[in-house]
């Protein structure tokens, strides 16, 4: 008898440890087992700090409470840029427009895009774009040509003054790095390529004020009225146009265990600077077409336009739309020089009340819990989210690490699906609120970015926290 007994519980302890087995595969991570030591490292923004020591966002503990929990549909806007809508891990997370005819050549729904069945280009046949700084050298020259108002003259002049310093600045920078890679190093050095490959960019395009690549669109950017243009190819057009599909992978990560959520592309992000007409449109277009999120994984230090944005991002709060965006990697405060878009305004006050500002974190829970790339500031940034060394979805089907505040926003527009999906009756701002609320807090000293200097954790963000799925879930459980 004492043997059966003994030999019952081996069995029920095997069958516990099987069972535990099973439980981990079921959340598979981009089909790693997070079980095992290797994976680990790669997935460690979906781990816990007390069960894992690493300061993630303890997704796999949420997603365990959560069980079989049904929820209401909800659609997740990604204005980036193109999305590789095959990929495995994205494809069946999909918006579709049922109310569009796929590839009839008609404006089914009359919403002004023709056949926008899954999304929409605002790009069109263009990638590679100029700065702002150069666009807004160029019309300034431009004007300054044609001006025959004296007053008027002078104060384009301060202006163009103004943007002609911050122009040289960064044109001769990139140019100093490109010269000093050509002379240095070779362009096919693996460590090197991205590196590299961008510097080039930035000279072959982001500061050539001779190129106008804008007339491939054929719109006029500086009419917002001008609304008929871009094409429904919102996937990438170039081998390095991997930044959408890599956001929308971090989104769909976290959103796999549900049934009912879905991603709405809208292609938008050049590589280059926005432009503030497509932003604004693309948010209206988002809102117009039933997403409750946005994830705006983008940013840039000068915006011309950045009334039609705003007024956008004003319309999407009427609507109880959550727009979150990604602080920037400028190593910058930018309560002192503001990163657009962003929820002030010249005068600093807050216009809306959804916008979550959200900067980068390392799996390091010490001095180094700040990537040392990511933008920062008490009043603008809100709160963190893991942004180093990012592992998620890549064109063609890969797979691969990346880094920026980018990857950080995603994670956050995730989480925020996950309560307004589970969760339907709260609101934005609510939402907002739970996620600012229950983030974890590091006590220590932070290095800030780009400097030596190390200060509180606390008073780089408005929340002074870490996003947490599980203590955010269980806050919006509770209300």
């Amino acid at each position: 008898m004492r043997e059966l007994k003994l030999s019952t519980i081996t069995f029920l302890a095997v069958v516990l440890i099987l069972s535990g087995c099973r439980s981990l595969t079921t959340y598979k991570m981009f089909g790693l087992d997070p079980a095992t030591l290797a994976n680990k490292t790669k997935l460690w923004p979906y781990l816990d700090l007390n069960n894992d020591s690493v300061p993630g966002i303890s997704y796999l503990k949420a997603i365990k409470t959560i069980g079989k929990k049904k929820g209401s549909p909800l659609i997740v806007a990604i204005i980036d840029s193109g999305i590789d809508t095959d990929h495995s891990e994205i494809r069946p997370y999909l918006w579709s427009n049922e109310d569009e005819i796929k590839d009839n050549g008609l404006d089914d729904d009359d919403n002004g895009y023709i056949d926008d069945y899954v999304g929409w280009n605002f790009l069109g046949n263009m990638y590679y774009a100029q700065s702002e700084v150069t666009r807004m050298r160029t019309q300034l020259a431009t004007q300054l040509e044609s001006f025959s108002d004296n007053e008027l003259r002078d104060s384009a002049t301060r202006a163009f003054s103004i943007v002609d310093s911050l122009y040289n600045i960064a044109a001769s920078e990139a140019s100093k790095q490109y010269a000093y890679l050509i002379e240095n190093y070779n362009s096919t050095d693996t460590a090197l390529m991205e590196y590299f490959s961008f510097i080039e960019r930035q000279n072959k395009f982001h500061f050539n004020e001779a190129i106008n690549p804008r007339k491939i669109v054929g719109d006029d950017p500086n009419d917002i009225e001008d609304t008929r243009y871009g094409n429904n190819n919102v996937t990438p057009m170039y081998p390095d146009e991997k930044h959408g599909t890599h956001v929308g992978g971090i989104i769909t990560s976290l959103i796999r265990h549900t049934n009912g959520i879905r991603i709405m592309p809208i292609r938008t992000i050049p590589d280059g600077d926005e432009y503030d007409k497509d932003l604004a449109l693309a948010i209206r277009y988002a809102v117009d077409n039933g997403a409750k999120i946005i994830n705006m994984s983008f940013g840039k230090s000068l915006s011309p336009h950045k009334q039609w944005v705003m007024d956008a991002m004003k319309y999407a709060e009427s609507k109880d739309v959550l727009l979150v965006h990604g602080a920037g990697n400028e190593r910058t405060d930018v309560d002192t020089k503001l990163f657009y878009p962003g929820d002030v305004a010249d005068d600093k006050i807050e216009f809306i009340s959804t916008f979550i500002n959200v900067g980068a974190t390392t799996q390091n829970f010490d001095e180094g819990l700040v990537a040392p790339f990511s933008n920062y500031g008490k009043n603008n940034v809100d709160l963190f989210a893991p942004g180093l060394s990012i592992y998620a979805t890549l064109p063609e089907g890969t797979y691969g690490l990346n880094s920026g505040t980018s990857m950080a926003a995603p994670f956050v527009s995730g989480v925020a699906a996950l309560i307004r999906h589970f969760y339907p009756s709260l609101s934005a701002s609510v939402v907002k609120q739970i996620i600012l609320e229950t983030g974890v807090e590091y006590d220590g000293l932070v290095i800030v970015p780009g400097t030596n200097k190390a200060i509180p954790f606390g008073r780089l963000s408005s929340s002074g926290g870490i996003l947490n799925a599980f203590n955010a879930l269980k806050r919006a459980g509770e209300l």
